[in-house]
């Protein structure tokens, strides 16, 4: 099911929030939470009537005059004739949140998010690694002269 519940339940976004990017790791549990909780523990068993109850309470709560129930698919003219705007007939209805396009720009989100670690990883990876040759390159320089001149002078003293 390639809606918000697979955003919910994704590995690739468990991945990316456990090995180190810190806006997957505070939204992905973030979500999951909302998601467990909002829907007692189980969208496959409990989504539909979760939904149905939502409804039912805003249409309780809300007066007929200032509420549409809405259906995207419906276009321009429902939208437009309860706002009392005209319908922009030169303009076509935005689909950009189609299920497709949402798993579209999930999976591109992630990448981008993988990228973002790895880059980090290297540059502290490389920042140590940097550190730990030019020590190293120091000690062999110059920790054997050194060495070898506290060795000598021990020696002649004795």
């Amino acid at each position: 099911m390639k809606t918000v519940n697979w955003r919910a339940t994704e590995p690739e976004l468990k991945t990316v929030a456990k090995w180190g990017d810190w806006g997957a790791s505070l939204y992905q549990p973030m979500l999951s939470k909302f998601w467990t909780n909002f829907f007692r523990g189980d969208f496959e068993k409990h989504g539909k009537e979760v939904f149905k109850q939502h409804y039912e309470d805003v249409q309780k709560m809300v007066p007929p005059e200032n509420l549409l129930m809405y259906r995207v698919g419906s276009g321009w003219e429902p939208l437009c004739e309860f706002l009392g705007e005209p319908v922009p007939h030169n303009e076509a209805f935005p689909r950009t949140n189609d299920t497709d396009g949402f798993v579209d720009r999930c999976r591109t989100r992630n990448r981008m998010q993988m990228y973002n670690v790895l880059v980090r990883y290297l540059v502290y990876g490389g920042t140590v690694a940097a550190t730990f040759l030019s020590a190293s390159t120091l000690m062999t320089r110059y920790a054997p002269h050194t060495l070898l001149t506290s060795l000598e002078r021990s020696v002649m003293s004795a």
